[in-house]
């Protein structure tokens, strides 16, 4: 097309007022308010417009959204011309936007003469009325393209000259630079909100500390972990509300910061709260430096770590009363990791068992440990282990004996417990005490040795004063063997003589040595030192037995017998000679303490029940009673008789206690005392 002079000069009159434009756009936008970008761009796009006769301006940019698509977020239309679409994709114009993503200019002066390539392109202008366009892309800093300007026209068809694009090129530059220093202050007003936000609303305390130590920015949390106001604070410099023991530590690190030794430091630190109270602190503190490289100031992250501080610390003194415990308990303290394949004892389980040291990294102390268990008490141990790691038990506390390296055969009094479990119910941390107790062991073999000697002595004293009865027993027998003897001589010495009668009179005599053999055999197992073994017998028996022999004794000391004998008694696990005694000290206890009475006065009760899977049975005098202490009955020497030695009721304690029974005394409702105990029926009692 042929622009005619006047069509020129009218041209060169627009170029001219376009030169005006671009000098008041690029005085404008220089220093153009963010807030006021997008309102100077479509008043220039407007002004651009009416300058070149253009119908529709319009800035697209890529967003970030929809990587192939352009959004309009810019544009202007003369009169009522054809609005522009939302977005601009690539399918809709392929042509056009492949020249423009490679960062050429697109010039379109007449549709006709479009590329065949454009065919999409030059469709959709046409729906869209376009006669003429131009299409500057958009960049900062030579990038890629970030948007596209693009001018047309839908009222007639316009060239586009090169002096035009080139000034128009200016103006999209200036677009171009305007939006992309609008999104770096809004990015950057962003980044102050979040941080702003992120201070204000921190977990943790936050400040910026001056060079000289002075708060000048301080959070809400902060201010609630020190317990100052905002204000009050603002007042004050960090060392104001240091701890004075820590403060020479901050002080040094702070000054190595400055010295550039270290980039940052942290701590744990106490600040002076307002009200004079102590607050820990896990102090963060880096240096801000400004434009230039100076120092500008310090940001410090404040943790308050006072409940933490506080569990450590009950923890450390809970770990202290347990080693102080375990110290004075003489108790070797272990753990076990089973699945770490680790484990731990201390000094005194490494003296007690004689483990080696050195070895927590590994599982060789519980080796060390199996290998030193007394042959005869291993499969015990052993087996209480296995259950208590299975589940079945919970805890165990059991005492074997132990072959120490150095000190030979000790006894150990061990307890444990599982601290874990994995999900099949197998312990996988255990842990558990050890405790030495050789010496008690010893001191029991001791007492049991003694305890066994007075009631061998009391078994002994006892036979004196049945001695009558017995006499009577054995003369008895004796006397019946004489003389069926000697009836025997004289029925031997008739002519004929009579073997019938004499064959009687022998079976007789029999009898008689039986009977006599029964009481030495008594009176030999009463006198006999043997181990106590507990089995079954029948408590009724052993009573009747007893009182066979004591009936003389009874009857000479005017005592009249009462015997009320439960039917089916069960058995019960005892030892017949012990029962026996106990009998006897109970019986003659009983029979002195109705010496007093007056003849007929002078019943002894004895009786045996059942009661709630116990066998029980009761001695009961008709005497003066107990005294108000009646547990003093039972102490070793006391006694309130002016001869006795106060260990018969105290052995009688111990021989229940040894048949895992209970023995007790208490007044009567209508006189004397009974004394009763209680047995556990043969196979229900539990295990030693």
């Amino acid at each position: 097309m042929i622009l005619k002079t006047a069509e020129l000069g009218e041209e060169l009159e627009k170029i001219l007022g376009f030169e005006t434009l671009i000098a008041d756009l690029s005085s404008k936008f220089l220093n153009l308010p963010a807030s006021e970008v997008d309102r100077e761009i479509m008043n220039a796009e407007r002004r651009i417009c009416e300058l070149l006769g253009l119908d529709l301006v319009v800035l697209w940019q890529l967003l970030g959204k929809a990587p192939d698509a352009f959004t309009a977020t810019h544009y202007y239309v003369f009169q009522q011309g054809p609005q522009p679409p939302g977005q601009l994709k690539q399918e809709d114009y392929p042509w056009a936007t492949r020249q423009l993503l490679a960062g050429r200019i697109v010039a379109v002066s007449s549709l006709n003469e479009m590329p065949a390539e454009a065919a999409r392109d030059r469709d959709v202008c046409r729906r869209l009325g376009i006669k003429s366009s131009l299409a500057l892309p958009l960049s900062v800093g030579g990038g890629s393209p970030v948007g596209i300007l693009a001018l047309n026209t839908t009222r007639a068809e316009r060239d586009w000259p090169d002096v035009l694009v080139t000034r128009l090129q200016v103006i999209a530059q200036i677009f171009a630079n305007a939006l992309a220093r609008k999104r770096a202050e809004q990015a950057l007003q962003e980044s102050e909100a979040v941080s702003r936000a992120t201070f204000e609303q921190a977990a943790v305390g936050i400040a910026h500390v001056g060079i000289d130590g002075r708060w000048l920015r301080v959070n809400d949390k902060l201010c609630a972990i020190v317990g100052y106001s905002r204000e009050e604070l603002l007042q004050l410099t960090f060392q104001d509300i240091t701890h004075i023991d820590d403060l020479g530590k901050d002080l040094g690190h702070m000054h190595q910061v400055l010295s550039g030794e270290i980039k940052t430091y942290s701590m744990e630190k106490r600040y002076l709260r307002k009200d004079g109270s102590t607050v820990w602190a896990n102090l963060t503190v880096s240096l801000v430096h400004a434009a230039g490289g100076e120092p500008r100031h310090f940001i410090a992250v404040v943790e308050d770590i006072t409940g933490r501080k506080r569990v450590e610390e009950a923890l450390r003194a809970s770990e202290a009363r347990l080693q102080a415990g375990t110290d004075l308990a003489g108790l070797g303290y272990y753990e076990i990791d089973l699945d770490g394949g680790a484990s731990f004892i201390d000094d005194r389980f490494h003296e007690i068992c004689g483990v080696p040291p050195g070895q927590q990294q590994s599982l060789r102390p519980l080796q060390s440990w199996m290998e030193h268990l007394h042959p005869d008490d291993r499969q015990y141990v052993l087996d209480q282990r296995q259950r208590l790691h299975e589940g079945t038990i919970e805890r165990i506390s059991i005492e074997y004996r132990y072959r120490h390296p150095a000190d030979g055969e000790k006894w150990i009094h061990h307890m444990a417990c599982i601290a874990a479990r994995n999900a099949a119910g197998r312990a996988t941390r255990a842990y558990g005490v050890v405790r030495d107790i050789t010496s008690n062991k010893r001191a029991e073999m001791d007492a049991r040795q003694l305890r066994d000697n007075m009631e061998h002595l009391t078994r002994v004293n006892t036979l004196g004063v049945l001695s009558g009865s017995l006499a009577h027993e054995l003369n008895q027998p004796l006397g019946i063997i004489l003389s069926n003897a000697q009836a025997a001589q004289d029925l031997l010495a008739q002519e004929p003589p009579d073997l019938a009668e004499v064959q009687s009179i022998l079976s007789d005599i029999v009898v008689a040595d039986r009977r006599a053999g029964e009481v030495i055999q008594w009176l030999r197992g009463w006198l006999k030192r043997s181990q106590i073994q507990l089995q079954p017998l029948p408590l009724n028996q052993v009573i009747e037995d007893f009182l066979f022999f004591m009936r003389a004794d009874l009857v000479g000391r005017g005592i009249t017998l009462s015997l009320e004998l439960a039917a089916d008694l069960p058995p019960v696990a005892g030892n017949r000679v012990q029962l026996q005694q106990l009998f006897a000290n109970l019986i003659l206890n009983a029979a002195e303490a109705m010496a007093a009475n007056p003849p007929g006065h002078r019943r002894l009760h004895i009786q045996t029940t059942v009661r709630q899977g116990q066998v029980r049975s009761s001695v009961r005098d008709e005497g003066g009673g107990l005294a108000e202490d009646v547990d003093r009955l039972f102490q070793p020497f006391y006694t309130t008789k002016p001869q006795g030695l106060g260990m018969g009721l105290a052995i009688c304690r111990s021989i229940v206690a040894a048949h895992h029974g209970r023995l007790w005394a208490e007044p009567h409702a209508e006189r004397g005392a009974v004394f009763h105990f209680e047995l556990p029926v043969a196979g229900s009692q539990e295990k030693p």
